[in-house]
C-alpha cells in the first residue's frame, strides 16, 4: 500500500507538472488578448507646439496637449510671449477644457499681461446649463449643451462649424470659412483671428489686432 500511494502522488505531481507546462502558452496567449483590448481603452495624448511670431521674430511659444480617455476629452494650451511695441510687454495664458460625450463640462482661461492679471474666467456646466464666471462674477448661461469651444480649433478643422464658444469673452461668436482649410472668427472687439489647417490639424493662426499682427506656426 505503501509503494502504492508513493507511486500514485509521484504520478499525480508529474500530471500536475506536465498540465502546468500546457496550461502557459493558454496564459500568455491571454494576457496578450488583454493588452490588445485594453490598447484602445487607453489614454491617448497628442502635443504640439507652436512657435510664436512678431514682424517675422520668435517671441515665444505655445503648447497644446490633446488627451483622449476613452468619452472624456481635455484639451490644455499654455503660451508665453514677451515682445516690445511701446515698451516690453509680457503675456502668460492658460487655457483648458474638457469634455464628456462631446458636451463640454468645463474651460477655463487666465492670463496675465506684466505680471499683472487680466483675465480670469470659468465656464462649468451644472443642472442643464452652464454656470459662467468672470473675475470672481458669477451668472447663467442658458444652453443645453456646448459642442465646440475656442480650444478646439487648434485640435480639429472646424467642418460645417458655424459658431464657436469663446471661454474668454464667454459667448458664442460666428465662424466664417475663406475657401479651402481657412477660416475667420470674428472677436466682438473689433479684432479677428484666421485659422489654416493642414490634415485636419491647425498649422498657422493669425492675431489681427488694431495695434498688431502675430502668427502661431505649428513647429514640427
Amino acid at each position: 500500500m505503501w509503494l502504492v500511494r508513493k507511486y500514485w502522488f509521484q504520478s499525480k505531481r508529474r500530471q500536475q507538472s506536465r498540465n502546468n507546462i500546457y496550461a502557459l502558452p493558454k496564459i500568455v496567449k491571454l494576457i496578450i488578448l488583454l493588452i490588445l483590448f485594453a490598447v484602445p481603452a487607453m489614454a491617448q495624448q497628442q502635443a504640439y507646439r507652436y512657435a510664436v511670431l512678431y514682424k517675422g521674430n520668435n517671441i515665444g511659444n505655445m503648447y497644446l496637449t490633446q488627451q483622449q480617455n476613452g468619452d472624456e476629452l481635455f484639451v490644455k494650451i499654455t503660451s508665453a510671449i514677451q515682445m516690445r511695441m511701446v515698451m516690453s510687454v509680457r503675456v502668460n495664458v492658460a487655457e483648458e477644457a474638457s469634455y464628456k460625450d462631446g458636451k463640454l463640462m468645463y474651460s477655463s482661461v487666465y492670463r496675465e499681461v506684466n505680471g499683472k492679471q487680466k483675465t480670469n474666467r470659468q465656464t462649468k456646466y451644472c443642472n442643464g446649463c452652464y454656470e459662467i464666471t468672470a473675475e470672481g462674477k458669477k451668472s447663467k448661461l442658458y444652453k443645453t449643451g456646448i459642442h465646440y469651444n475656442l480650444t478646439r480649433l487648434y485640435c480639429k478643422e472646424p467642418v460645417n462649424i458655424s459658431q464657436v464658444y469663446s471661454d474668454a469673452f464667454q459667448q458664442f461668436i460666428n465662424l466664417k470659412p475663406l475657401g479651402a482649410h481657412k477660416y475667420k472668427l470674428q472677436l466682438p472687439d473689433g479684432n479677428y483671428n484666421l485659422y489654416y489647417y493642414q490634415n485636419g490639424i491647425c498649422n498657422k493662426v493669425e492675431v489681427h489686432s488694431t495695434f498688431y499682427t502675430v502668427q502661431m506656426q505649428l513647429m514640427e
